[in-house]
């Protein structure tokens, strides 16, 4: 559609979207000292706080549709992925700010989509803890599916990461508490995260990590609620870069598979890239699985043998040979997060949050009312500066220090192997020629 050319077009356009009452459509339209151009309406609208510049534009290039879902008004997008578009909503008689996942229309049309969209939303609402993001209700309105989602201001990790460079020992592992703490609440429900990784992890303003996007949850309680599984039996579900070996090989996961995930995303938070970053894409699954796991220390001169040791155990190739429980990792590293002398309390620089409106490959559902179970304590605010404020690099790990590394009995044991497969097959290949 052609751009708005008169008010009258945008007027017509503004009351089609159902943004403005019809008591301040009808004051606009009687205001004659309103411009005539389009732009120059829209900017005093956007001044006057009636319309958001995300509304503005598409109302000014005649985009009237889909502005409004249910008792929800769109103010602005916070996030976009495979799966749909996370906004930030208004209810239009509370007035109250959520957080709102609409998924794609293409999604629509895919009953695996459909259904892990709707076992997101069961998985979550099932859940109440602090460190995890709580859902409302689920919604639909003209074929649209949504689910409706608190509301706060922050940053995935990797974008403060990518902002600010590693953390330091202390900060991760308070993160990884935090973290630790919400998935021990999923998991004595019988909820399995799945895909545990930075981009999935939200810091607050006030520091507070929450747990995002549970659309791979599954319930290893309930047979009935593993939709994916039953409607789709070819694909690996998890992010390749943290997938636990079980995984990779598609059988049963458990609370390790999440423990595995969270060593894995740990790793990252501390040397700023993922465990097995650099191998081609189809090696990962076997890194995974059979790799060395990397040492810490390799990467990171101020790492102690011990806190590496705990990554490590973290990351065991067999479940049975990781902690036993969330509740476990947290006890483990429970000092280590004391050893800046502020413990439990992660301060992050304010300039390092992310800016609400940038786009991520993850949709970042942004946590909003501070609705928390009734025994926690709201975290302390931090004011988060405009977009245009440049990240400050605060807190910096040293430059990774990468050691010679010495090959293992099993690692020499998996080479000879792969040689003699190798070997094997060359043979056959030859035979076959004569």
């Amino acid at each position: 559609m052609p751009a708005l050319a008169s008010r009258s077009e945008f007027l017509s356009v503004v009351a089609e979207s159902h943004l403005l009452d019809p008591g301040t459509l009808d004051s606009l339209r009687a205001d004659e000292s309103l411009p005539e151009n389009p732009r120059e309406i829209a900017e005093q609208l956007i001044q006057k706080g009636l319309l958001t510049r995300f509304q503005a534009k598409h109302l000014l290039a005649g985009k009237y549709r889909g502005f409004v879902l249910g008792p929800y008004r769109l103010k602005d997008q916070i996030g976009k992925g495979g799966m749909g578009t996370v906004y930030i909503c208004e209810h239009s008689v509370h007035k109250v700010r959520v957080a709102l996942k609409v998924l794609s229309p293409e999604m629509a049309e895919s009953k695996v989509a459909v259904e892990r969209f709707l076992r997101e939303a069961r998985s979550a609402s099932a859940l109440s803890h602090p460190n995890i993001v709580r859902v409302h209700h689920v919604g639909q309105s003209g074929g649209t599916h949504y689910i409706v989602m608190e509301y706060v201001e922050g940053a995935t990790l990797e974008q403060v990461v990518d902002r600010k460079g590693p953390f330091t020992l202390a900060e991760a592992a308070k993160i990884a508490i935090q973290v630790a703490a919400g998935l021990q609440h999923a998991h004595e429900r019988g909820f399995v995260h799945r895909d545990i990784k930075p981009e999935n992890l939200m810091v607050t303003k006030g520091g507070q990590i929450k747990i995002l996007d549970m659309g791979l949850t599954k319930s290893v309680k309930n047979a009935a609620d593993n939709l994916t599984g039953v409607l789709n039996t070819k694909t690996i579900l998890g992010t390749l870069d943290y997938l636990s070996p079980e995984q990779a090989i598609q059988n049963d996961v458990s609370a390790q598979s999440d423990i595995y995930s969270l060593g894995a995303t740990i790793f990252m938070l501390l040397t700023g890239h993922s465990p097995y970053d650099g191998v081609p894409a189809n090696q990962k699954l076997m890194q995974h699985q059979f790799g060395h796991v990397p040492n810490l220390v390799d990467f990171r001169s101020d790492a102690p043998e011990e806190f590496a040791a705990i990554l490590s155990k973290m990351m065991a190739k067999k479940p049975e040979d990781r902690f036993k429980s969330m509740a476990d990792v947290a006890a483990a590293l429970q000092p280590w997060a004391m050893a800046d002398g502020q413990p439990g309390k992660l301060s992050l620089p304010s300039r390092v949050m992310a800016n609400p409106t940038a786009q991520s490959q993850t949709p970042t559902v942004r946590d909003a009312a501070n609705a928390t179970s009734s025994d926690a304590k709201p975290a302390p605010q931090m004011e988060v500066p405009p977009p245009a404020t440049p990240p400050v690099v605060v807190v910096a790990a040293p430059e990774p220090v990468r050691k010679h590394k010495r090959l293992d009995v099993k690692s020499i044991a998996f080479l000879v192997l792969l040689g003699l497969a190798c070997a094997v097959g060359l043979g056959i290949a030859i035979s076959q020629l004569f």
